[in-house]
C-alpha cells in the first residue's frame, strides 16, 4: 500500500487544552489532505488558532468547559470515518515512516486493537493484571504483545474502540488508557508494541505547569488508578492500595508541612485528598 492510501485510512486525532507549545511540532508533519480532528477543550491561549492556521482542513470539535481527556477523545473518535485513528497527545511527535510501521503491523495483526512505538519514548509497560515490571526485561527485536501501552500515542482500531464503548467518561484524566487495555484484554483483543517505530513525548508538557495543574495531575493520576483498579480488581485490593499509598503519603504530607517544604506538601497533600474523595465517593471536578 502507497504512502498516501495509508494516510488515508488514518484519522490523527489530538486533545488541546492550551497547548500552544508544542501543538505545531506535533501535527507539521501530517499534509493539508491529512484527516484531523482536534478536540478544543476550553483553551484560553492559542491553541486552536495554531491548528486552523496550520491545518485549515483539521475539523476542530469546541467546548465550552474542560470535560477532561477521555470524554475529549470519545467526541473525536465517534465521529472518525477511517479504519484507524492516530491518537497522540499534543505533547508527541511521530515521523510518517514510524506511523506507517504501525499501519503496517495493524494491517498484519487483525486482532490488534492498538498498536504503539516501542523506540525513543516512555512505555510504561505493564504486566498482566496490569501489574508493574520491577525491573528491565528483555526487549524483543520484532513487535510484540503487551497487557498495557500507554495512551499517549495510539493507532487504534476505530472498529474495537466502538465495540467496547471508548474510554471510561467517570475518569476525567488519566489512567483511562490503563482502563481501556484491562477492557480490551478481556474481550480478547491483542496490544502490539513496534520497536522500529520510534516517537518523542514531552511528558507532562501538552499545558503549561501551573499550580492548578500540577493539583489536578496528582489528584487524579490516584484518583484514577483506585478507581481503576476498583473497576477491575474488586473492594480487597482496592483497600490493601488505599492502605499502601496512606501509609507511604500521610506521614509524608505532614513531614513536609512541619519543614515548610512547600513543593513537596502541595504534592502529598494533593495525593491524600485524593485518597480521601475516593474513599467518601467524590468524583473528580471539571477544570
Amino acid at each position: 500500500m502507497a504512502d498516501s492510501e495509508i494516510f488515508d485510512d488514518i484519522t490523527v486525532v489530538t486533545i488541546l487544552y492550551n497547548s500552544e507549545e508544542v501543538v505545531e511540532n506535533c501535527l507539521e508533519r501530517f499534509s493539508d489532505e491529512q484527516k484531523i480532528i482536534a478536540v478544543d477543550n476550553a483553551c484560553s491561549d492559542t491553541s486552536v488558532s495554531i491548528v486552523q492556521q496550520k491545518h485549515p482542513n483539521a475539523k476542530i470539535i469546541r467546548n465550552e468547559e474542560n470535560r477532561g481527556y477521555g470524554p475529549a477523545v470519545n467526541q473525536a473518535l465517534s465521529i472518525v470515518n477511517t479504519t484507524y485513528a492516530l491518537l497522540i497527545n499534543p505533547d508527541a511527535m511521530m515521523e510518517l515512516s514510524g506511523i506507517s510501521i504501525l499501519h503496517q503491523v495493524a494491517e498484519k495483526y487483525p486482532n490488534a486493537a492498538i498498536v504503539a512505538p516501542g523506540k525513543g519514548w516512555e512505555l510504561h509497560l505493564k504486566g498482566p493484571k496490569g501489574v508493574v515490571y520491577d525491573k528491565s526485561i528483555p526487549f524483543p527485536e520484532g513487535p510484540f504483545c503487551t497487557w498495557f501501552s500507554s495512551g499517549a500515542i495510539w493507532l487504534v482500531r476505530v472498529v474495537n474502540w466502538a465495540e467496547i464503548g471508548g474510554f471510561d467518561e467517570n475518569i476525567f484524566l488519566y489512567n483511562e488508557d490503563f482502563d481501556f487495555c484491562l477492557r480490551l484484554i478481556d474481550v480478547g483483543k491483542s496490544i502490539i508494541i513496534c520497536p522500529d517505530a520510534e516517537a518523542i513525548h514531552r511528558e507532562s508538557s501538552s499545558t503549561p505547569s501551573t499550580r492548578q495543574i500540577r493539583w489536578r495531575k496528582e489528584w487524579n493520576l490516584i484518583w484514577g488508578f483506585l478507581y481503576v483498579t476498583q473497576k477491575h480488581f474488586g473492594s480487597k485490593k482496592t483497600k490493601d492500595e488505599i492502605l499502601r499509598l496512606l501509609l507511604r503519603y500521610f506521614p509524608k504530607m505532614l513531614f513536609h508541612g512541619l519543614v515548610f517544604e512547600r513543593k513537596r506538601f502541595f504534592r502529598d497533600f494533593a495525593i491524600v485528598h485524593a485518597i480521601f474523595s475516593f474513599v467518601f465517593g467524590r468524583k473528580p471536578k471539571k477544570h
